[in-house]
């Protein structure tokens, strides 16, 4: 059981550092996390048909449409529209679309799975929280760690993870309009999604 998690985890994880070779910017790599929601949503509705509340999925459709308006005015930053032999070249085009965001999409599509592997794990074994820690990262870090010894110190003298606002003023990456409306969406659809889980809980509780 642990060993299909670790497994699940090393690729979602190599997926997500592949995809920075790929020149996706730090701000879309963290705003495109947020699209597990949309991922846990429907892995939950294709694989154990659950279905969550509207208000639930209104959120959602708001963090969606946000990373798709985020990642959409990243390719406009970087792939501007230019002319060629006459005729305008569009940045969305299927030349110039980054593979960094396929494999952000796989890795969030994983990830999600992986979650339900780890649900399945502990309705059959029972929830056993702090031995499923141990057991998974001790494999994980001790299989990533013999194999990629020198790569991993390579990433982490040159790379550190930084919050959007710093990488923007810093390192000056692109933030449009268009960067700050698919921002403010996702933030307003995470905020919805916590309420709605919040609620949940509270209408639990006053019902015992």
């Amino acid at each position: 059981g642990y060993a299909r998690i670790v497994f699940i985890f090393f690729v979602v994880n190599d997926s997500n550092n592949l995809a920075l070779r790929y020149n996706v910017s730090i701000p879309l790599f963290i705003i495109f996390h947020t699209g597990t929601l949309l991922a846990n949503v429907l892995l939950g509705f294709c694989l154990r048909n659950r279905i969550c509340s509207l208000g639930k999925l209104l959120s959602i459709m708001f963090v969606s449409v946000g990373v798709v308006l985020f990642t959409l005015a990243d390719q406009f930053s970087k792939h501007p529209i230019i002319e060629k032999d006459g005729k305008s070249v569009h940045p969305l085009s299927i030349l110039h679309f980054n593979p960094g965001i396929f494999l952000l999409i796989f890795a969030t599509l994983l990830s999600a799975y992986l979650g339900i592997c780890q649900e399945d794990l502990y309705c059959t074994y029972g929830d056993h929280s702090q031995e499923g820690i141990f057991f998974i990262m001790d494999m994980y870090y001790k299989c990533t760690y013999t194999y990629f010894a020198d790569y991993i110190a390579e990433c982490c003298n040159g790379y550190n993870t930084k919050e959007i606002l710093i990488d923007v003023i810093l390192f000056k990456n692109p933030f449009t309009f268009m960067h700050c409306i698919g921002c403010l969406l996702v933030l307003l659809g995470t905020i919805a999604f916590t309420l709605c889980d919040f609620k949940f809980m509270f209408a639990q509780k006053k019902s015992v």
